[in-house]
């Protein structure tokens, strides 16, 4: 069971808690799609240096 990838889709991803519910989930091996309004700065700085 360890090949099955879990998708989650979060709203509101750039908020203050949606930040810290999509670091957990991707630790917990989740992989994550999050929906916002706009992109922070230094989120977009993280996500470019994970690719």
């Amino acid at each position: 069971m360890s090949d099955v990838v879990r998708n989650v889709l979060l709203l509101a991803a750039s908020g203050l808690i949606g930040r810290f519910v999509t670091n957990d989930l991707r630790a917990r091996a989740f992989r994550v799609v999050g929906v916002a309004r706009w992109l922070l700065k230094k989120t977009r700085q993280d996500r470019e240096s994970n690719e």
